[in-house]
Parts: C-alpha cells; structure tokens; sequence
C-alpha cells in the first residue's frame, strides 16, 4: 500500500505554513491528518443486505469501512489494499449486479479531531448534535461546516474522537477553519 498522506501536508510544506497536526494551548482539542486509504465509490442496485443504510457506517474489518451516503451509493474504504485491488475486488463481488464502481481515493482528505473538547470544537461549525446518545459510533453525518460539505464519522470506540472526510479541492480551507475553532477551544 502506497502511503499516502493528504494535500494539506503539501501545503503547508509549500508555503512555510505550520504543518497539519495541531493542538490547543490546553491540549484539550488535536487535529491530525490520516492517510488517505484507497476509496472506492459503489453506486446502483447491488441487492446486498450487509450494505448499511443511509447515514450509517459499517466497518467490516480492521482496515475496511463502509460508508453508506445515499440509498444506492456508498464509500468503500480500506487502508490494507491499493485502489486498484480494491476496485477490481468490488467489481468482482457485484459483478452480476447493476452497479458502477469508481476510484475515488484521490478526491478524499481525512482530518481527525480529537480530545475532550472535540465536540465543542466541532460543535462551533456543525449544526448536528454531537453527544455520543445521538451520534453514534456506527453514524455518519453528512453536513456542511463552513460552507463545505464533510462527512463526519466518530472514531471506532472513541467518544470524543471524529473522523472528518473533506473533498481534496477544499482540505486547506477546512483545515485552517477546524484549527480557528480548535485554538477558540
């Protein structure tokens, strides 16, 4: 698997900026970057009931999530596979299903926000209630911080950890308004 890190890095490395992992004076709020896993777009009818529905996440093994963004398209995620693995071996196992299935891994940059004052932090940009009763471990929630459209996931088995998947186009500008909202704490 290729390491691939997001275009935030370049950035910053670019124009002398300080880098993307981030922490407020307390310490209580972090952004740090992810590598960006090979992620494939699953579009159509595949009749498969182990999908997840609409707005749920589904993580099938240690390296692999589903994300399921509308009723017949989901995000398929996975750290342990290139994109060309990845995508030969979904449309093998949909191959008699009417589906599309593309590569999207390049169009994705992954921010984590995490500490015990994450979900204030978030909370300053997304009208979604945070609290772990209502957004849950296996949720996604698609919403528009900023004036960007996020899909935000809570980090397997972390309460005051999220996930914040970005379109690579906008991965600076979110990043520097997450790091606004983390250095307010």
């Amino acid at each position: 698997m290729v390491d691939k890190r997001s275009h935030i890095s370049w950035f910053a490395r670019s124009d002398g900026a300080d880098g993307p992992d981030f922490s407020n004076d307390s310490g209580t709020a972090n952004i740090s970057e992810l590598r960006v896993p090979s992620i494939i777009c699953l579009a159509g009818h595949p009749r498969d009931d182990t999908l997840p529905a609409v707005n749920f996440i589904r993580k099938v093994s240690h390296s692999r999530t589903i994300m399921a963004l509308a009723p017949d398209q989901w995000l398929i995620s996975d750290a342990g596979k290139s994109a060309d693995e990845l995508l030969a071996e979904v449309q093998s196992h949909y191959a008699r299903h009417t589906v599309v299935c593309a590569d999207h891994s390049d169009a994705w940059n992954i921010l984590r926000l995490s500490g015990a004052a994450a979900a204030k932090c978030l909370s300053r940009l997304c009208p979604v209630d945070l609290h772990p009763l209502v957004f849950g471990k296996d949720q996604l929630i698609q919403t528009n911080m900023a004036g960007i459209y996020i899909l935000c996931t809570r980090t397997a088995g972390q309460d005051q950890s999220f996930d914040l998947y970005m379109s690579n186009s906008y991965s600076r500008s979110f990043y520097e308004i997450l790091r606004d909202a983390v250095q307010l704490g």
